[in-house]
């Protein structure tokens, strides 16, 4: 059985090695500051899903406040975990 080349005695293509190392330098000249928070450079019309999981008597108390302010739940939890939100993040923030 022949033995085939070593491909790691082969030399090395220049222009390769030339073009990579300009993609590193070019980086650095490009890259951002890192910002303060997760939430600064996010999209806010990237909409992110996830389960809720409830106990039934909350669930039909907020079926009943969203339709008293004729608001969707959805809607209606949305303008409560933004103020909470808000909130909370003053009190940790400072």
């Amino acid at each position: 059985m022949a033995l085939s080349k070593n491909p790691l005695k082969k030399k090395p293509d220049k222009s390769a090695i030339d073009a990579f190392i300009a993609g590193a330098d070019s980086d650095k000249k490009t890259a951002k500051a890192k910002p303060g928070h997760p939430w600064d450079d996010a999209d806010p019309e990237v909409v992110k899903m996830f389960n809720l999981r409830i106990p039934k008597p909350l669930r039909l108390k907020l079926d009943y406040l969203a339709k008293a302010e004729g608001k969707s739940v959805h809607g209606f939890i949305m303008d409560a975990v933004e103020k909470a939100v808000g909130k909370r993040l003053k009190q940790v923030a400072g």
